[in-house]
């Protein structure tokens, strides 16, 4: 994999120099460590869980041959490696990146809950790589999991104290500590905060300026006086104010914040995939989401991550807008964001809460923390009124069933609001095409097996015609779409190639190239939509932002989240077990026929019950928002 080297960096690449390893566990700012290191010249590898299928068989040659191409490195499996590696390559530096256990725990959940299922191959590597099922594991497995390994790392090296640096980006470390630790210089660029999840990608307001660094704290109280660790000398936890008063942590005269990203990774060209993919949360997708609620809003909104810390919130507004998902299900446990949120003192409101099931069964049981933040929405509601807009009939027949019926309002998504015009339907009506030029295929999951026919089809209309194939997740589609195809693992590429029924995995790489794209900016993927004359798949997001571009589109429903969604929304949708099995683009665009003026009808009333949901809850959104609500005049023709 290629490496730029960035201007105004402190040097040139550090040739010949010692090899650093990043040992912190996952969730403890690694992603911020490899873009530093990235940014310090240092020829980097990321994550390759692709590494440990030969790790359990007891081969190491290849995780072996890899440390000793690369420079530096951060998360799995080099994690678990530092002694071996230590062995190895004498003479290495060794980071250990850590955190409040607590905020550790809050941010490793969150990311579980908003992971899609992973495929096999990732399943086995955690479970060989943590001693348990990660999925299943309590709290208390995770933390004392979490705890073991770093006082192991700091054992290993206690008598060594310039092989290891233990560093927490909470604390205000950064560039100082990091260079003085590396012999460099501090580069004439800002430090790049990321958060691994639902990073900004923007520069923390820490500056460059460190702490001289002080002795580690072992957990148990154990201390080893030579082994440094950057800490600032005065570190206090915030004061938290009850949830009625405003105090130095909250503004209730400053408008809402939101709790997400923006709609653009302004650094996407710099960043590799692994980095890029942890900034727009592990799925294109959710770039959408949250560029629409900003699109209502304003986009100076302010925003802050589900992984910042608490210090980052004082003199917000008083109530946090929380971006959902399809929390809704036995996958998803929010009791971890539960503890996060009782810290916090702010109104709460919840946009596009869903269920997660399939079609046939979509009565979910629901895990006791996700019904106690529930609870806690309905609390912390700003007016007393519905605080939480939901998908559809699943959602509010799921929290009916738990008690909270009083608690959501039916909106469907905010991504149906993203064109003022209040005659969108008209204008998809009137570009509908017999023979269209331009097919945009939104790409499916390749661990979703049973679409594995649906997937193919689609790929032989696209090689009939014109086209693109554009994705959003998972992160080896992505890293395909980049041209990161070396990072793609033996697993992951004959599970492509199987999916998208291609003869050889050399002929995927080459199709991918050829008609693979992923957006890491609404804006120009929506721009890039103009051009298309039809947009199908398997994907709501992708056929949304194609609707809202007045591009005709349908969507391929497979499950409970995208009929609740698309039945709300009165979008063209077709199940995925009606389409023939030989269907065809005819097939596609009949089944895509729509009442432009019930569209437009249903759209309007939705956008009142949405401007008057976030008005009821002390938001206003933007002027043009109403227009949308006020239905157009059809004039005869």
């Amino acid at each position: 994999m290629s490496q730029e080297y960035l201007p105004g960096c402190a040097s040139s690449r550090p040739t010949g120099r010692h090899k650093v390893f990043g040992v912190g566990w996952a969730k403890t700012g690694t992603t911020t460590l490899g873009r530093c290191l990235q940014i310090l010249g240092y020829d980097h590898q990321s994550q390759n869980l692709s590494l440990v299928d030969g790790m359990i068989r007891g081969d190491y040659t290849k995780v072996m041959r890899i440390a000793a191409a690369k420079e530096s490195f951060e998360d799995w499996p080099w994690i678990v490696l530092f002694r071996e590696l230590d062995a190895a390559f004498p003479g290495s530096r060794f980071i250990l990146t850590t955190r409040d256990p607590v905020h550790w725990l809050d941010s490793y959940r969150a990311m579980l809950a908003a992971e899609e299922p992973p495929p096999e191959t990732v399943t086995r590597a955690r479970a060989f790589l943590y001693g348990f099922d990660v999925g299943s594991a309590t709290d208390d497995e995770l933390r004392h999991r979490f705890s073991r390994h770093n006082a192991e790392v700091c054992a290993y090296f206690h008598d060594r104290p310039g092989s290891l640096l233990v560093v927490d980006w909470e604390q205000g470390h950064s560039w100082r500590e990091l260079c003085d630790f590396l012999d460099l210089p501090v580069p004439a660029i800002d430090f790049p905060h990321l958060n691994p999840r639902t990073g900004t990608g923007t520069s923390a307001p820490r500056g460059d300026h460190g702490v001289a660094p002080e002795r580690l704290a072992l957990p148990h109280d154990r201390r080893r006086d030579n082994v440094p660790r950057a800490v600032p000398t005065a570190v206090s936890s915030p004061v938290v104010p009850p949830l009625d008063a405003a105090g130095p942590n909250r503004s209730d005269s400053a408008p809402p914040f939101l709790m997400g990203f923006r709609g653009a990774e302004p650094e996407a060209g710099l960043l590799d995939t692994e980095m890029l993919f942890a900034q727009v949360g592990l799925n294109t997708g959710n770039l959408a989401f949250c560029h629409a609620i900003l699109s209502q809003l304003g986009h100076d909104t302010v925003s802050r991550q589900w992984d910042d810390p608490d210090e980052a919130f004082p003199g917000l507004g008083s109530t946090a807008i929380l971006p959902m998902a399809n929390q809704l299900g036995p996958h998803t446990d929010l009791g971890a964001s539960c503890d996060r949120w009782e810290r916090l003192p702010y109104h709460m409101v919840a946009i596009g809460l869903g269920i997660q099931s399939a079609i046939e069964d979509a009565t979910v049981q629901v895990p006791d923390g996700t019904v106690r933040f529930l609870q806690l929405l309905r609390d912390r509601a700003p007016r007393g009124v519905p605080n939480v807009s939901l998908r559809g009939r699943f959602s509010a027949a799921v929290l009916e069933r738990l008690g909270f019926g009083d608690l959501g309002v039916t909106l469907g998504c905010p991504t149906l609001f993203m064109n003022p015009e209040p005659g969108l339907g008209r204008i998809i009506a009137a570009r509908r095409s017999r023979n269209p030029r331009h097919l945009v295929v939104c790409a499916g999951h390749f661990g979703w097996h049973h679409l594995a026919w649906i997937e193919q089809r689609l790929v032989s209309l696209l090689n009939e015609g014109g086209g693109t194939y554009v994705c959003q997740s998972p992160l080896e589609t992505i890293q395909a779409c980049r041209g990161e195809w070396d990072a793609v693992g033996a697993d992951a590429r004959e599970a492509l190639r199987a999916y998208l029924g291609m003869p050889s995995v050399a002929a995927t790489r080459d199709w991918l190239d050829a008609r693979g794209v992923a957006y890491s900016s609404v804006p120009e993927w929506m721009s890039q939509l103009r051009k298309a004359d039809f947009v199908v798949g398997t994907r709501i997001h992708g056929v949304m932002l194609a609707l809202q571009v007045g591009c005709p589109g349908l969507c391929i429903v497979h499950d409970a989240r995208m009929l609740e969604l698309c039945e709300t929304m009165q979008v063209p949708w077709i199940l995925a077990s009606d389409l023939p099995e030989d269907f065809g683009l005819a097939d596609l665009l009949e089944a895509a026929r729509f009442d432009p003026v019930a569209f437009d009808d249903n759209r309007a009333t939705l956008a009142r019950r949405y401007c008057d949901f976030l008005q009821s809850n002390g938001i206003s959104p933007l002027a043009w928002l109403h227009g949308i609500a006020a239905p157009p005049t059809y004039l005869p023709t």
